[in-house]
């Protein structure tokens, strides 16, 4: 299950420079099926065991709509999906150390929660090429709670002009 359109994340690909790519929160792979669709590398991060423990800026009106354990999808199905991806396992922002540090020329952050969500944006920061594309799903306008809200901030702190279609937001670096 993918909230992303298709179309509208190969439609941001094709403006990406060449280059290496990488995808957080990779669920079943059908978005990193198409990530991976080039001649770089591509690396797929994802704890395979579902959402993380929930913080105060994950509870939207007094709940939580992405508990723990939630969206948990076997990495074997993303192999399936993607097999010239490079996937690891675990949660951000505690494997960002073990992703190969490159100047990536596209990123796609799906994390859902605003904690791993900003973990990843801080990170990519200074490891994407110029014009590289930050893409992240969850987006909705004047949240400041789960992802959007690490989206929103992120984009506002760097000076970043924000794009928008429907949940999905990208930054050119």
């Amino acid at each position: 299950m993918t909230n992303v359109n298709l179309q509208d994340l190969r439609a941001r690909l094709a403006e990406a420079p060449p280059g290496p790519r990488v995808e957080f929160g990779v669920f079943r792979g059908e978005c990193l099926r198409e990530i991976a669709r080039h001649d770089g590398p591509t690396i797929g991060v994802d704890s395979f065991a579902g959402m993380a423990e929930p913080t105060a800026r994950d509870i939207v009106n007094g709940r939580q709509p992405y508990p723990k354990g939630r969206l948990a999808a076997p990495m074997a199905a993303a192999a399936r999906a993607a097999p010239n991806a490079l996937l690891i396992k675990g949660f951000v922002p505690e494997v960002l150390r073990q992703i190969l540090n490159s100047d990536f020329s596209f990123a796609h952050v799906d994390l859902d929660h605003y904690a791993p969500t900003r973990a990843a944006l801080d990170w990519l920061a200074d490891r994407m090429c110029p014009g590289g594309l930050i893409v992240c799903d969850d987006w909705f306008a004047g949240q400041t709670q789960l992802a959007a809200g690490a989206i929103n901030e992120f984009a506002a702190e760097r000076g970043l002009d924000l794009q928008t279609k429907g949940p999905m937001a990208w930054m050119v670096l």
